[in-house]
């Protein structure tokens, strides 16, 4: 017999053996019976195993046909039980205050929380007693005794009556230990009796416009019933896997048309900025470039200068990369390309999101070409840091291990953990326009477009907290979806106070079941079930059932009598429904930890390799790094040796082939090329000063709030602290004109104050 059985009826479940106080679930205990069985159960209800076994061995010496003594016991307790432990305060008031001295602290441990509880339903059932001369029956009693008026419960100032510090009056046929035993084992039947708290009794109620039967579940999935079937995810290029490279696994979860355009938009770039008519940007040197973040992200070091060192110098220890030497692209050309990096763009003035939707939408029609996700999927969010300024819908989520940054809403995979569909926050005033949000709301909305691609499909959704909700599950329902979410604070319609409740009170699990419409016209049946661990968990599901479902293996800490820890695992039952949510909702969880580099052997992640200011450049290193991560779980499903391959590992090996990529030979690009796209040590380039700082261009003298960083390398982070203001270094030039052009060009500001002298002089001679 296991936790989650009823088996509070059964009035013989086996002799303790052992117990053992659990340190991080309050109230639970570690029982070993004398069969083997280990059971995590709740104080209460081992009480309630104690408290039975003690009324069944003894005989009330009032009552007529008692209970009989169990055979072959001796009327008392188990040996690891005290008696006095058993006893009411009345009785030790009896015996003269002896107080009781247990065996261990783990039998005052347990006491506590149990006595505290009869306290209080002793005081609410005083408190609930007629005040002017009302008798009330008192267990045990063939009469009633009549309460005087002079003890009733004076009220507080808040009008609630105040616990009454005295003991119930007592009937003249109690008999001592023995009736107040029996009247405590009756108030704990009373409250672990199911028919008292409504298992079997059914009930309705309403909560705003939604109907609940209570106390009912659900034992035919509705989607089993209408022919659909679980399948596995499906790999466009499983069957030749095994022959393709890393990168060229990479590259197919990577919208590669968009390449030669970003390629195209680097050149340009990099010569409005004074790189030289030969500036150009390949196919191959973009992955190169690519091939040297991902480097830099697997060995990471504190200073960038060290992958470009050729010569360690003295007492300086550290690995000795020498890019440059190996993939001749030294510190200055990894910067420009760094500067020149853009984009394509949909080229939507109006639209703050322009310079990544276009690439966004890319990706998710790439991943959706290559990936038939199977009959499972996961809605959650996802998190990219970003402390700079400029990122039109910005978040704060201080639960996420990186609080602000962009909010990505993902969909996953439930076999592969492979995030299919992506869609970044783009505010709250934006989002009221979004396709969905006027039929069925914000949250709801965001869920149909994350799914979108598998409407009509039938497939199952697993809804995080921020999705879940009764409107979700009857909008999925319309759209061809089951839905099985956790409800936390959109419980409009959703029975939750009352499963709370009974849970709190059955320190189990309760259901409820409800036939609503949709807005589709549809007719369908909603499941709401809660279970308690550590903390109740309230689901909503139009798929699933209540039948119990694999059970949940518990690990936790055990304090002995010594004081040592011990690590200790239980087997937990929990319901179909609750088991199902249990082993898919951190799939979108799982991705992102992996590529945000934890626990996986590669230190660090995309976002502390490739700095940057550009808010959309993030954007696309999350997009990236979620594509590397569904490469590797596309390898670990589907090649023969997959299993054996660890994060770090597969990031090396990208790396490697990303710096000799196919391209770098294809089109003929030989040292002397990049070491000619080095050019000299100088970057252009035009930047905002800082707050309301306002300066003078050098050429024209006109007030300017632009500068130019076009200082040396080694020195382009210097500033100048003068009056309290960071003064930096660089020229300060205007944009308009032809300032920038001429100080691109290399003219001097001297050289031009004097040619514009000389234009002056003649024109007025």
């Amino acid at each position: 017999m296991t936790y989650g059985e009823d088996w509070r009826n059964a009035r013989h479940p086996g002799h303790i053996s052992n117990r053992e106080y659990v340190n991080n679930t309050a109230k639970r205990w570690a029982v070993t019976f004398e069969d083997g069985d280990v059971r995590l159960l709740w104080a209460s209800d081992l009480k309630l195993i104690e408290r039975t076994r003690a009324f069944d061995t003894v005989a009330p010496a009032g009552g007529a046909g008692g209970a009989t003594q169990e055979p072959g016991g001796d009327g008392s307790l188990d040996e690891d039980i005290e008696d006095s432990s058993e006893k009411s305060e009345g009785d030790k008031s009896q015996e003269g205050g002896a107080a009781s001295d247990p065996d261990s602290d783990e039998d005052a441990l347990l006491d506590r929380p149990l006595s505290s509880r009869r306290r209080k339903r002793q005081s609410l059932a005083r408190d609930s007693e007629p005040a002017q001369g009302a008798s009330a029956p008192v267990a045990g009693d063939a009469t009633a005794t009549t309460v005087p008026n002079n003890t009733s419960a004076p009220s507080t100032k808040k009008g609630r009556p105040r616990k009454r510090r005295n003991p119930p009056p007592r009937s003249e046929h109690d008999h001592g230990a023995d009736a107040d035993l029996v009247d405590d084992l009756e108030q704990e039947e009373h409250v672990a009796d199911p028919t008292d708290l409504g298992v079997g009794n059914e009930s309705k109620m309403k909560f705003h416009s939604t109907e609940w039967k209570l106390n009912t579940g659900r034992v035919i999935c509705p989607r089993l019933s209408k022919g659909y079937r679980d399948f596995e995810a499906v790999y466009s290029k499983q069957d030749v896997l095994e022959n393709l490279s890393f990168f060229e696994v990479f590259l197919s979860f990577y919208p590669t048309g968009e390449v030669d355009e970003i390629c195209t938009r680097m050149t340009k770039r990099g010569v409005d900025a004074g790189y030289g008519k030969s500036w150009t940007v390949t196919r191959g040197l973009f992955w190169r470039f690519h091939g040297i973040i991902y480097y830099m992200l697997c060995h990471p070091e504190s200073n960038r200068e060290r992958y470009f060192k050729t010569t360690a110098t003295e007492g300086d220890v550290f690995v000795e990369h020498n890019l440059e030497a190996k993939y001749h692209i030294g510190e200055a050309l990894f910067k420009k390309l760094m500067y020149c990096f853009e984009l394509p763009t949909d080229n939507v003035e109006s639209d703050p999101f322009d310079p990544v939707r276009r690439f966004q939408r890319k990706w998710n029609q790439q991943v959706e070409s290559v990936i038939t996700p199977g009959s499972g999927l996961v809605v959650d969010e996802s998190m990219a840091r970003w402390l700079g300024v400029g990122m039109p819908g910005l978040m704060v989520v201080l639960r996420k291990p990186t609080p602000v940054g962009r909010e990505a809403h993902t969909t996953a995979d439930n076999s592969t953990k492979i995030i299919v569909r992506v869609e970044f926050y783009e505010g709250k005033e934006r989002m009221k326009f979004a396709e969905f949000v006027t039929e069925y709301g914000a949250n709801p909305a965001t869920f149909l477009r994350l799914t979108k691609p598998w409407h009509g499909t039938g497939r199952e959704v697993t809804l995080d907290s921020g999705f879940a909700s009764v409107t979700a599950a009857m909008a999925g329902y319309d759209h061809g979806l089951y839905i099985v979410g956790n409800v936390k604070t959109a419980h409009r319609d959703f029975c939750k106070s009352w499963l709370l409740a009974q849970v709190q009170k059955r320190e189990d699990r309760a259901m409820a079941t409800a036939i609503v419409k949709t807005r589709g016209g549809n007719t369908i049946e909603l499941l709401a079930a809660v279970d308690m661990d550590r903390k109740p968990m309230a689901l909503i599901a139009t798929s699933r059932t209540t039948r119990m479902g694999e059970p949940r293996e518990r690990r936790f800490k055990v304090i002995r009598k010594t004081g040592e820890y011990v690590v200790r695992s239980a087997s937990l039952q929990q319901l179909d429904v609750h088991a199902h949510y249990r082993e898919t909702f951190n799939k979108v969880d799982k991705n992102n930890q992996q590529r945000q580099g934890g626990n996986s052997g590669a230190t660090g992640n995309l976002e502390d390799s490739w700095r940057t200011h550009k808010w959309y450049i993030r954007d696309y290193q999350m997009l990236m790094g979620i594509s590397d991560t569904n490469s590797f779980y596309c390898v670990r499903k589907w090649h023969p040796s997959g299993r054996q391959l660890d994060f770090g590992t597969w990031r090396r090996k990208l790396a490697y082939q990303m710096l000799h990529n196919p391209w770098i030979q294809l089109e003929n690009i030989g040292p002397a090329d990049l070491v000619a796209l080095q050019g000299t040590d100088v970057i252009h380039q035009l930047l905002h000063l800082p707050g309301r700082e306002t300066q003078h261009c050098r050429y024209c003298g006109k007030s300017v709030r632009f500068y130019c960083k076009c200082v040396p390398l080694e020195d382009r982070d210097a500033t100048l602290i003068r009056k309290r203001r960071i003064r930096r270094a660089g020229m300060y030039v205007c944009q308009k004109g032809d300032c920038f052009a001429k100080h691109r060009a290399g003219i001097a500001p001297e050289k031009h104050r004097q040619e514009e002298a000389k234009k002056r002089k003649a024109s007025k001679a």
